[in-house]
Parts: structure tokens; C-alpha cells; sequence
């Protein structure tokens, strides 16, 4: 286990003040928070930051946009903590610590598949900037149970994403169906690797596709858990013999096989609980 000491410690535990520049409604339950963050070093896409509304709980966030000292955090309203957040309004203040974790490879990518499910778009916009930014092609596949429960589309396709697919489980936008569908549904030949956030029996499901069809592309899933500390200390954030705050959140399909990953999680109590399929 990799332990951090002296400097390093008290370095990857350092806060940045942040300010809000611009607070947005991106749909139903979930706003972008626009900070200044003077200081923060670079976020790879698929790493995430500690973020901290003073009188609440830190909270773990992927950002979907990091330019210069300009950092988005995307947020959905689950619990106080995150509701807190969508109260702020510009010229609010946090304090944010971080990047932790592994994001996503994103360097040798020419036609990656992105697939996100809910606001686990988050971090795949950020990355689709980056690629597209890279000369890339990628190709996008975003669901949610309504048209209300798809976030960034417009956002991806002013980029010059024209490539972008939208699956809603009541068929109120895009096509009906879940968003792993693209996967039977379009030609795969020509993608040359796939990059997945969103709920765990979604990124199960594009695990089990790949292992069935032999799919021969890196695949890297953005995993869920809890997330306390951050720093692979507390081990609340444990997956099988890794854990997800330092040696994630984003894993190969290799590393996550001979886990409990697509089978049971950890509630915020500990308690075992069934990934929902």
C-alpha cells in the first residue's frame, strides 16, 4: 500500500479557495457550478477533487471542465450536501482540495467510443474536449430514464461532436432503450477504445458485452464508492483489493475482474448492498 508522508501528505491535502463565477441547471436535479481556483494544478479527465462547502460534508466531483484556473463541477442534487451546493449562487465560496486519483488514458485515442449514463457525463465531457481538442473522433452515447435525465448534449455538439447519441428509457428523447444499446446497434470496427461513467450495472453491462464478443479495443470504466478522505486512507472506498479514490476511479476491464465490481457495493454505513440489474 502507497503511503504518503511529510511534504507530499500535507501537499495533497492542501485546500484552494474557490469562487463561483456562474451557476447553471444543466436539467432535472443537477447544476454546473463555474469556480475560479487559483493554484489547482491540472485535473486529467476521469480524476476527481474533494469539495467542501464549510457547515457540510466534503464531497467527492469529477469535473467537466478544467481551463486554466477555471474548474466546472457538475453536481446532482442526492443528498444535503450536494442540494447545499445548488444553493450557491455567484460569488460564493468553497474550498476545494485535490486532483486524486487515476482518469482516463486519453493520449493514442483516434476513434474512442465515449458512453455515459446519467450525470456520469460529466467527466466524458471533459475528456471529449480534450480529444476533440487532440484531433480526435469520438463518438458519443449519453442516457437517462427521460429527456430530463440527459445533461451537456448541446454543449457536445457545439464542440464539433456531430457524433453524438442520445438514449432515454421512456423514449422521450433520442432513442428508446438503454444507453449500452449503441453497443449492438452500430458498427464497432473502426473504434479504438471505450471510455464509460455512469451507473455500475450500465458499466457491468458494457464489461460482460466485451468479454462476450472478444471486443479487442482498452476499455476504462469509471467506477463508483464511497469516497471519504480521498487519499487511500480510510479504505472506505475498497474494491476488492484496490481502492477506488487511489487506484481509480477509472480501471481496466483486467483489474476489475476477480472483484465484487457489477455484483455489490458498500452503502455510506458500510453495509453490503446489491448492484441493482
Amino acid at each position: 500500500m502507497r503511503i504518503l508522508s511529510g511534504n507530499s501528505l500535507s501537499s495533497s491535502l492542501r485546500r484552494y479557495p474557490a469562487r463561483v463565477l456562474l451557476v447553471s441547471s444543466e436539467g432535472e436535479n443537477v447544476k454546473s457550478l463555474l469556480l475560479s481556483v487559483p493554484g489547482l494544478p491540472e485535473v486529467v479527465p476521469g480524476q476527481f477533487v474533494m469539495a467542501w462547502l464549510p457547515g457540510h460534508e466534503e464531497i467527492p466531483v469529477s469535473p467537466s471542465l478544467q481551463e486554466g484556473e477555471i474548474l466546472r463541477l457538475t453536481i446532482a442534487a442526492v443528498g444535503p450536501t450536494s442540494r447545499a451546493f445548488h444553493k450557491l449562487g455567484c460569488g460564493g465560496r468553497v474550498l476545494v482540495r485535490g486532483p486524486y486519483g487515476r482518469g482516463f488514458v486519453l493520449h493514442g485515442l483516434k476513434r474512442p467510443l465515449l458512453m455515459a449514463g446519467g450525470y456520469g457525463i460529466a467527466p466524458l465531457a471533459y475528456a471529449a474536449r480534450r480529444l476533440l481538442r487532440n484531433n480526435s473522433r469520438p463518438v458519443i452515447a449519453i442516457g437517462g430514464k427521460t429527456s430530463r435525465h440527459v445533461y451537456l448534449v448541446d454543449e457536445l455538439v457545439s464542440l464539433g461532436s456531430t457524433e453524438v447519441y442520445v438514449y432515454t428509457e421512456d423514449g422521450s428523447a433520442g432513442r428508446k432503450g438503454l444507453v449500452t444499446s449503441f453497443l449492438v446497434e452500430h458498427d464497432l470496427s473502426d473504434i479504438d477504445g471505450i471510455l464509460a461513467c455512469g451507473p455500475e450495472r450500465m458499466l457491468y453491462e458494457i464489461y460482460k458485452f466485451v468479454k462476450r464478443h472478444g471486443f479487442a479495443v482498452k476499455v476504462q470504466l469509471s467506477t463508483e464508492r464511497i469516497i471519504r478522505c480521498g487519499i487511500g486512507v480510510c479504505g472506505s472506498c475498497c474494491l476488492g483489493s484496490k481502492l477506488v479514490c487511489r487506484d481509480g476511479p477509472v480501471f481496466s476491464l483486467e483489474e476489475l475482474e476477480r472483484t465484487e465490481f457489477g455484483r455489490w457495493s458498500r452503502d455510506f454505513s458500510g453495509r453490503i448492498v446489491p448492484v441493482d440489474h
